[in-house]
């Protein structure tokens, strides 16, 4: 029985659902400053306005070979998620702002001859672990985001002159979440979840069913650490989806809206 548990345990850090593409994707450069930026734009003062309230938040932790999203239990504690995932809103669109000044823009609302705004429609991000301290299991040891951005709109004097949205993707390495395992205690873990399945197996009643089942699951509750991070791929994603929209500018021509002449 014993034997039979710890494979199925290192089954769960090797397999999986099918491994995720982005495994062998590059690490993501952050956009060079200044080089996209039309001549026109060059300099003028932009005040900007995201929505923020209604962004849809997804993605999750990811642990094994076979990047196997990891459910509550064995995942990262309500206050890590809270870390990662709190302000990313709030982060995706100051980012932005902050790229359309590395890029020339005067972001000053006083006195600011241009208006953008856009909305914050989702922001995606999953975080694949290195599964042990020793690297056993790994989910590939980096993490990503995918952010979306919808109704964006560039005006001066209420006359639109550009229209559209942006998504864009970055993935950054290493994960900065680390499970705080050895080997030794995932062989540990598996012997002692061999026990507490025996005695879930013994079990009689609803309270003491109840209560092995549960013993037998936080024998697996994973702990993990959170490293301090520069920067996240939610604010390299935001910052490439400002470099792709002004480059959609480029040769800038204003759009006919009706009933603003």
């Amino acid at each position: 029985m014993r034997r039979r548990l710890i494979a199925s345990w290192v089954v769960v850090l090797l397999t999986g659902c099918m491994a995720n593409r982005t495994r062998d994707l590059a690490v993501t450069p952050p956009p060079e400053p200044r080089s996209v930026l039309p001549p026109a734009l060059q300099g003028q003062r932009i005040a900007v306005s995201f929505d923020v309230q209604s962004t849809e938040i997804g993605g999750g932790h990811h642990e094994g070979l076979m990047q196997v999203r990891q459910p509550w239990i064995y995942g990262l504690s309500g206050e890590q998620k809270e870390l990662l995932y709190g302000n990313a809103p709030q982060v995706a669109a100051l980012a932005f702002s902050s790229e359309l000044q590395n890029q020339g823009f005067q972001v000053d609302p006083a006195g600011a001859e241009l208006l953008f705004s856009g909305t914050v429609k989702t922001v995606t991000l999953n975080t694949f672990g290195n599964g042990t301290v020793e690297g056993f299991g790994t989910a590939g040891n980096y993490w990503e985001a995918t952010v979306v951005f919808t109704d964006l709109r560039l005006s001066r004097a209420g006359k639109l002159l550009w229209q559209g949205g942006e998504t864009a993707y970055a993935k950054l390495s290493p994960c900065p979440a680390r499970l705080d395992w050895t080997l030794l205690t995932l062989l540990v873990k598996s012997l002692n979840g061999a026990v507490k399945l025996q005695a879930l197996k013994k079990a009689t009643g609803p309270q003491a069913i109840v209560a092995a089942a549960k013993g037998y699951l936080y024998n697996f509750e994973g702990t993990y650490t959170m490293d301090k991070t520069r920067t996240t791929p939610i604010d390299v994603a935001a910052r490439l989806a400002a470099v792709q929209m002004l480059r959609r500018m480029d040769g800038l021509q204003p759009l006919a809206v009706p009933g603003v002449k």
